[in-house]
C-alpha cells in the first residue's frame, strides 16, 4: 500500500491571492529530558541527606543509650557500697578496696580499653593504666561537666598518632572507640563523689549500628528508585499527551490552511470535470475499439480527481455532528462495490469478510466510506502486479470493531513509517498527500484511532480501531 502521506522535501506554494497562513516553529520544552535529570538529583539528593540524618540518628540514640546503661550500672554498683560503708560507719570514699576491685573488674570486660576514677579534686585515684595514677587532672572540659553531674559521651578515632595524650597509648592501631564521663553520686545524690572515665570498643554495639545503617541505605535506595520510577511513569505519560495534543494542534492548523484552499479550489473544478466525465461517457457509445479504451481511461482518471476533490472537502468541512451509529457491513459493501471493478481490471482478488454479529459502529457512514475508498485506492496501488485485497473486522474489548484492510503489495520502507499520517507530503507522481492523514482524522473525530504495520516486499495492514455506537 502507498500511502499518500510520506515526508516531502519541498514547500508547497499557495497560488497567487490566496490567504497565507504561515507556522512559527517553536522548540518544544523536553519536559521528559529535564525531569529525568532534575528528578534524579533532587530524589538523591533528599534521599542521601535523610539517610545521613537518620543514620547519624540512629548511632548517637544507641551509644547514648548504651552510656546510661553503664551509668546505671556503675552506679548501682557504688550505691551498694555506700550502703556497706554506711552500715559499717565508714564515711563512703572511691578510694576505698572495695571499690578498686569492683573497678578492676570493670576495667577487665571485654570492650574497655582503659578506665580511670576521678577524685572532685581532679586526680586520678585508680586507672588500669598504673602510670596515670595519682595523676592530677590538667583542666578537661569533659571531666568538668561530669563532676558537675552530667554525663558525657564521645565517640571518635584513636591511635599512635592521636592530638590527645590520655588517648594516644589506647590502641597500636586506630580504632573506633566511646569515651565516657560517668558522675559517680552519693547514696542521697546530693554531691558527686568522683567521676569514672571508660575508654570502650563495642564490638557488638557497632555492628549493629553498621548493620542499621546499611539497612537504612538501601530501604533509601530502594525507596528513591521507587519514587523516581512512579514519577517518571507520570511525567512520560503527561510527556506523552503533551506532545499528542502538540501534534493535534499542528495538524488542526494544517486542516486551516488546506481549507481554506480547497473551498475555493474544490468547488470551482468539480462542474468541469463532472462535464468532462458526461461527455466521455457519452462518446464511449459510439465510439470505436480503438477509442474506447481511451475514453475509458479518461473516466477512470476523473474518477480519480473526483476522489480527490471530495479529500479536499473533506478538510474544509468543520466537524458536525452524524448519526449516532453506522452499519459497517453496509459501508464495506458500498466500498466494494465501488472498487470491485478496478480491482478485477487490475487482477487483484476482492476479499471482504464482515461477520452478521459485528455490532454497529459510532460515526458518519459517508465519512466512513470516504476512509475505505481512500484505503483501497491506496492499497490497490500498491499492487500493479496484482495480488489479494483482503478485508476483515473482528470484535474486540466492550464491543469495540477492528477493521483490517490488507493487501500483498510492495510495502512501505521503515524510515518513512515514522511520518506516514504528515499532510502534504506523497510518494505518488500525481499524489496530493492527503489519503491518511485525512483517514486518520476521520476516525479520530469518530472516537477511534488507526495504525499501520507494514513490511516491505511483503504487504501493508491498515487496522481501524473503531469505537461502539452508544
Amino acid at each position: 500500500m502507498i500511502p499518500s502521506e510520506q515526508p516531502a522535501d519541498f514547500v508547497r506554494t499557495a497560488p497567487a491571492g490566496a490567504a497565507r497562513v504561515s507556522t512559527i516553529a517553536t522548540q518544544p520544552y523536553k519536559l521528559l529530558r529535564r525531569f529525568s535529570l532534575l528528578s534524579l538529583l533532587s530524589v538523591s539528593l533528599v534521599f542521601a541527606v535523610c539517610s545521613v540524618l537518620i543514620a547519624d540518628f540512629l548511632t548517637r540514640h544507641v551509644v547514648n543509650r548504651d552510656a546510661i546503661l553503664t551509668m546505671e550500672f556503675l552506679q548501682s554498683v557504688v550505691d551498694v557500697e555506700n550502703e556497706l560503708a554506711y552500715r559499717d560507719g565508714r564515711q563512703p570514699s572511691l578510694g576505698d578496696r572495695h571499690f578498686e576491685q569492683v573497678f578492676e573488674r570493670v576495667s577487665r570486660l571485654p570492650d574497655v580499653l582503659r578506665a580511670n576514677i576521678y577524685t572532685p579534686d581532679r586526680t586520678v585515684i585508680w586507672s588500669s593504666d598504673p602510670n596515670l595514677e595519682n595523676v592530677q587532672e590538667t583542666p578537661n572540659p569533659e571531666l568538668e561537666e561530669a563532676l558537675q553531674g552530667h554525663l558525657h559521651i564521645e565517640m571518635d578515632l584513636a591511635g599512635p598518632n592521636d592530638p590527645k595524650p590520655e588517648r594516644a597509648n589506647l590502641s597500636a592501631k586506630p580504632v573506633y572507640f566511646v569515651e565516657l564521663y560517668v558522675p559517680l553520686w552519693d547514696r542521697r545524690r546530693n554531691a558527686v563523689l568522683g567521676v569514672a572515665e571508660l575508654y570502650r570498643v563495642p564490638t557488638g554495639l557497632f555492628e549493629s549500628i553498621g548493620e542499621g545503617t546499611r539497612l537504612i541505605w538501601a530501604f533509601a535506595l530502594v525507596s528513591g528508585l521507587l519514587l523516581y520510577g512512579v514519577l517518571f511513569w507520570i511525567v512520560r505519560g503527561a510527556d506523552r499527551t503533551i506532545r499528542d495534543q502538540r501534534e493535534r494542534l499542528v495538524e488542526a492548523e494544517r486542516f486551516a490552511a488546506v481549507g481554506e484552499l480547497s473551498s475555493a479550489v474544490a468547488h470551482g473544478i468539480r462542474n468541469p470535470i463532472a462535464s468532462i466525465r458526461s461527455s466521455a461517457e457519452l462518446s464511449l457509445h459510439d465510439a470505436g475499439p480503438e477509442s474506447a479504451e481511451s475514453l475509458r481511461d479518461i473516466i477512470s482518471e476523473v474518477d480519480n480527481l473526483e476522489r480527490w476533490v471530495r479529500d479536499l472537502l473533506a478538510y474544509s468541512h468543520p466537524d458536525h455532528a452524524g448519526p449516532a451509529s453506522a452499519d459497517l457491513g453496509a459501508v464495506v459493501a458500498r466500498a466494494d462495490s465501488a472498487f470491485r471493478r478496478e480491482c478485477e481490471r487490475r487482477r487483484i482478488d476482492l476479499i471482504s469478510r464482515i461477520p452478521p454479529a459485528v455490532p454497529a459502529v459510532a460515526g458518519d457512514e459517508a465519512l466512513l466510506e470516504q476512509v475505505l475508498c481512500s484505503l483501497y485506492a491506496n492499497a490497490i496501488d500498491a499492487m500493479p502486479d496484482g495480488g489479494q485485497l483482503r478485508i476483515a473486522a473482528e470484535i474486540g474489548h466492550r464491543r469495540a470493531v477492528r477493521l483490517t484492510v490488507a493487501d500483498t503489495g510492495h510495502g512501505i520502507d521503515p524510515a518513512q513509517a515514522a511520518r506516514l499520517f504528515t499532510p502534504h507530503a506523497t510518494t505518488k507522481p500525481n499524489g496530493m498527500g492527503l489519503g491518511l492523514s485525512l483517514v486518520r482524522h476521520i476516525v479520530r473525530r469518530l472516537g477511534g484511532d488507526v495504525r499501520i504495520e507494514s513490511v516491505p516486499q511483503q504487504g501493508t495492514r491498515v487496522i481501524l480501531d473503531l469505537a461502539p455506537a452508544l
